[in-house]
């Protein structure tokens, strides 16, 4: 794993109340709260504070972070963290409609190298 990802997702911990969008366009799975990310040695495992959702993920499938934005369905674009793979095809979908200052600042100190 690279050795960059880690302090990316803890960063990304700092969101607050999110959106996580993980699957293809074909199934998906929706889940709200705020994130904690464990670096494992198989792997990383995205919760929920407080909830037993979790999903595992391959940190080779991670090779592309995009800060962008995305109709949500409020009819005004919301921020999104997007992880994508290699053929830059979305993995992991992080929506910040919610916290969107905290999405700010975490972008702006990890465009900044920090």
């Amino acid at each position: 794993m690279s050795s960059a990802l880690e302090p990316v997702l803890k960063k990304l911990e700092e969101l607050g109340k999110v959106l996580v969008v993980a699957g293809s366009p074909g199934a998906s799975v929706n889940m709200t709260g705020e994130l904690q990310f464990t670096i494992r040695p198989n792997g990383i495992l995205l919760e929920l504070k407080g909830c037993a959702c979790r999903v595992h993920i391959d940190p080779n499938s991670f090779q592309t972070l995009h800060f962008t934005e995305e109709d949500l369905g409020r009819g005004e674009p919301d921020p999104v963290v997007q992880f994508a793979d290699a053929a830059d095809r979305p993995v992991l979908r992080i929506c910040c409609p919610f916290e969107k200052e905290n999405f700010l600042a975490v972008r702006d100190s990890l465009q900044r190298g920090g």
